[in-house]
């Protein structure tokens, strides 16, 4: 995919005006078939990886903070007693 065709579509999918799409659509018929649908493919993959790396994440974080909060719950229970530590 050209530098050009990667930089107009991440910029289509980050702005929210109406600017990028018509840059990109203008851009689009310029290219032949082919590489418009070959650049269409490796976004959607780099898209949908982003999602699945992000979910990935989120559910990493959740198990961490449960083990974390698991952890903090459990470690009283195995520090000694203050009264075992003193001296007779």
């Amino acid at each position: 995919m050209s530098p050009q065709l990667s930089s107009l579509l991440a910029n289509f999918w980050r702005e929210g005006d109406l600017d990028s799409p018509r840059v990109l659509a203008d851009k689009l018929q310029e290219l032949p078939a082919a590489e418009v649908a070959e650049a269409l493919v490796h976004f959607r993959t780099v898209v949908s990886a982003g999602q699945a790396l992000g979910e990935v994440g989120k559910v990493a974080f959740e198990s961490a903070a449960a083990a974390f909060r698991a952890f903090a719950e459990a470690l009283p229970s195995l520090l000694p007693d203050e009264d075992t530590n003193s001296p007779p």
